[in-house]
C-alpha cells in the first residue's frame, strides 16, 4: 500500500515549524516507516520560492527516511503557506498548476490512500485526485477550518470566536495587518537562497541573515513613505497609483471561481465595496466546501466538536467520520501517574501550556484570575510552559504572583521535560476561545496524569467524556473561576475526571481506524462512475 501525505510543512523540518499538525504527521510517518511495509510518500508546498527560476516545479528532497519515503516540496507555489499569508489571494482557486499536480501524481504509479493534513499552500483544486488516481482514497483531515476560513481558526480580528461571518463581510476586515503578498514571497527566496548556500535555519548565521534582510527592508520603507510625503505634500501632486495606500478590501482584481458541471473555472470579479468584498469571501467558503464535499472519500475530524463546527459551515456531513489523532505519548500512559485528590488539600496546582496567545486562552485566564477575590486566589498555584513574547504579560505576572500561591513560568519547554515540569500539579488547563481542533499539549497532559479544566470549545472537552463539572462557558471568567473554586473547595474530586474519560489513541490505535474508514469510504471515483 502507498501512502501519499501532504501538510504546507515538511515532517521533517528542521525549524519545527507547523505546529501540532506538523508533530501528527511525524508520528504517522514513524510509525508507517517503522511498523508496517507500507510506501511513503511526503509532499509539502508553499514555503520553497526560488528568487531565480519562477517556474513551477515539484522536486524531490532529502528526508531523515532515505530509502523508506519518498519527499517531494513544491517550488513557486501560487499559494503560500500558512494559511493566512493567501488571506484573500485568488489564487487559492488557481488551475494553471493542477497539469503540473496531475502529472506528479501519475508519474507515482499505484497510490493508495491520498490524506491531505490541510490545504494550505497548493491551490484548493489540487484535491482532485481521481482524475489522474480514479483508485485512490482521498481524505481531507480537519486539523483546523482551513477550507471554510481563510485565516484558518475561525477566530475574528485577535480578538473573538467567529460564530457568524455574515455573508463574508467580516472576513473582509479579520486580519488586524494587511497581507504582504511580496514581502512574505521574500521571505521565503532569501530562506531558500540561505538553506542552498549551507547555511543552516537552527545557526546564527541564518538568523543574522534574516536580521539584516528585516533592517533592509524597514529602510526600504522608510524611503518609499518619504516619496509619497513629496508627491503629496511638498509638490502637492497625488502619489502615483502604485504608492499610494489602498484599503485591501477596496479595488482589488480577485480571480473566483463560478460554478461548472465539471469544473470551477476562475472569472474576474472586480471588488469596489465592502460588500463586495464580502461576497468574494462568502464565495470562497462555498466554492471550497464544494470541492471538498465532491472530491473526498471521506474527511476526517479531530474530534465530534469538528465535525459539529465544519458541518454547520458546509462541509459534507454524511462524508465526515470521527478519527482523534494518534500520538506517541499514548504509549507512555502510566494509571499510577493519575491525580486522583489534591496534592495539597484546599489548595489547587494548574499548568498552562502552549503559547501565550488570546485564542489559546492564555489571557482569558490571567483576566479571570487579575478578578478573582484573593481569598481564593491565595490559594492557586499556577505553572505556566510558554515563551514570553510580551513585556506587559510579564508585568502583569509579576504583579498576579503577589497575589497568588505562586507562579511558575518555565520560558518553553521540550517534550521529555514534561514529566518534571507538571510534577506536583493538580490539573492542566486548556482554556481555548476558538473552536481548537485537539490540541497536542491537552494529549500530553492527560497522558501525564492531569484532568483537564476546559472550555466548551474545541475538542479537549471529550478527552473528559461527559463530565461537565470540569468545563465552563468559554467567553465566561466567573464560570472558569467557579470550576476552580469547587475543585480548590473539594465539591468536585480530581478522581471524577476519570471515570468517564477516554482513552487516549496511541499510533497503532490511530492507524486502523484511517485505514478502516478509507476503505469503507472508497472512492468518489468509482462511485460517481
Amino acid at each position: 500500500m502507498r501512502f501519499l501525505l501532504y501538510n504546507w510543512v515538511p515532517f521533517d523540518d528542521p525549524e519545527r515549524r507547523g505546529g501540532g499538525v506538523r508533530v501528527y504527521q511525524k508520528n504517522l510517518v514513524d510509525y508507517l516507516v517503522h511498523h508496517t511495509e507500507h510506501d511513503v510518500v511526503a509532499v509539502a508546498s508553499g514555503l520553497e520560492h526560488d528568487i531565480i527560476d519562477r517556474s513551477f516545479r515539484i522536486e524531490e528532497t532529502q528526508n531523515e527516511y532515505p530509502g523508506r519515503v519518498r519527499s517531494f516540496s513544491i517550488v513557486n507555489s501560487p499559494v503560500m503557506a500558512p494559511g493566512q499569508h493567501a488571506f484573500g489571494s485568488p489564487e487559492v482557486f488557481d488551475e494553471s498548476t493542477l497539469p503540473h499536480w496531475h502529472e506528479f501524481l501519475g508519474s507515482l504509479g499505484p497510490v493508495d490512500i491520498v490524506q491531505f493534513d490541510t490545504l494550505e499552500g497548493i491551490p484548493i483544486p489540487f484535491v482532485r485526485v481521481h482524475e489522474v488516481l480514479p483508485d485512490a482514497h482521498v481524505g481531507v483531515y480537519l486539523h483546523n477550518y482551513y477550507p471554510v476560513c481563510p485565516q484558518v481558526n475561525l477566530w475574528k480580528r485577535e480578538a473573538e470566536h467567529c460564530a457568524d461571518y455574515h455573508d463574508g463581510f467580516d472576513c473582509a476586515s479579520c486580519l488586524l495587518h494587511e497581507v504582504r503578498p511580496t514581502e512574505v514571497l521574500r521571505a521565503h527566496q532569501v530562506s531558500r537562497v540561505l538553506r542552498r548556500a549551507g547555511v543552516s535555519p537552527e545557526g546564527v548565521t541564518y538568523k543574522l541573515a534574516y536580521r539584516v534582510y528585516g533592517r533592509l527592508r524597514a529602510n526600504r520603507e522608510r524611503a518609499g513613505k518619504l516619496r509619497r510625503l513629496v508627491a503629496q505634500k511638498v509638490l502637492d501632486t497625488p502619489a502615483p497609483a502604485h504608492l499610494a495606500n489602498t484599503n485591501a478590501t477596496e479595488d482589488m482584481e480577485l480571480r473566483l471561481p463560478v460554478p461548472d458541471p465539471d469544473h470551477t473555472l476562475p472569472v474576474s470579479l472586480k471588488t469596489g465595496s465592502a460588500a463586495a468584498a464580502g461576497d468574494k469571501f462568502s464565495f470562497r467558503r462555498e466554492q471550497a466546501a464544494a470541492l471538498v464535499n465532491r472530491e473526498a472519500d471521506v474527511i476526517l475530524a479531530t474530534s465530534r466538536r469538528v465535525a459539529e463546527v465544519a458541518g454547520a459551515r458546509g462541509l459534507d456531513r454524511a462524508k465526515t467520520e470521527l478519527a482523534y489523532i494518534g500520538t506517541r505519548v499514548a504509549d507512555e500512559v502510566d494509571r499510577s501517574r493519575r491525580r486522583h485528590e489534591l496534592a495539597v488539600p484546599g489548595e489547587l496546582t494548574m499548568a498552562y501550556l502552549g503559547y501565550m496567545r488570546r485564542d489559546k486562552g492564555f489571557y482569558f485566564l490571567v483576566d479571570a484570575l487579575e478578578r478573582t477575590q484573593d481569598e481564593l486566589l491565595s490559594r492557586l498555584r499556577l505553572v505556566i510552559g510558554a515563551k514570553m513574547a510580551d513585556p506587559q504579560m510579564e508585568r502583569r505576572l509579576e504583579a498576579l504572583s503577589g497575589r497568588m500561591r505562586d507562579i511558575l513560568h518555565i520560558n518553553g519547554y521540550e517534550h521529555d521535560e514534561l514529566p518534571s515540569l507538571l510534577r506536583g500539579v493538580d490539573v492542566g488547563l486548556v482554556p481555548v476561545q476558538w473552536e481548537d481542533n485537539l490540541p497536542q499539549v491537552a494529549i500530553e497532559m492527560v497522558a501525564n496524569g492531569l484532568p483537564l479544566v476546559t472550555s466548551n470549545r474545541g475538542g479537549a472537552q471529550e478527552l473528559g467524556g461527559t463530565n461537565s463539572d470540569f468545563v465552563f462557558e468559554a467567553t465566561n471568567r466567573a464560570d472558569f473561576m467557579r470550576v476552580l473554586s469547587r475543585l480548590a473547595d473539594g465539591e468536585v474530586s480530581l478522581d471524577d475526571y476519570w471515570a468517564d474519560a477516554v482513552e487516549l489513541v496511541n499510533m497503532d490505535m490511530h492507524y486502523r481506524r484511517l485505514t478502516d474508514l478509507y476503505r469503507s469510504a472508497g472512492s468518489t471515483s468509482a462511485a460517481n462512475g
